[in-house]
């Protein structure tokens, strides 16, 4: 299969979409001023070349304590020693048997 060479995009009228000639100044179907057409925006890319995202930094977790201030190890808990509360704080009622 033959690939056709692409030609150069020709400039049109951003108003009526007439293609336009090098060097016109308005355009000559709908008298357009192509002078107050802004410039178009150069090509950056925000992206490195190799395609590679920047690793985000490290999440700084808090850290447990090694004592309870008083020169004793810090108490362990279970998650079922501990009191549970429902959304608004207040204890919940014992478990039924």
């Amino acid at each position: 299969m033959s690939q056709m060479p692409q030609q150069a995009a020709v400039p049109k009228c951003p108003s009526c979409e007439e293609p336009l000639e090098t060097g016109d100044r308005f355009c000559g179907a709908c008298g357009y001023d192509l002078s107050v057409v802004p410039a178009r925006p150069e090509d950056s890319p925000t992206l490195a070349i190799n395609g590679a995202v920047p690793a985000p930094d490290g999440v700084d977790w808090p850290v447990a304590r090694d004592s309870d201030g008083h020169g004793h190890p810090a108490p362990v808990h279970a998650a079922a020693e501990l009191p549970g509360t429902d959304s608004g704080g207040s204890p919940l009622p014992p478990p039924s048997p």
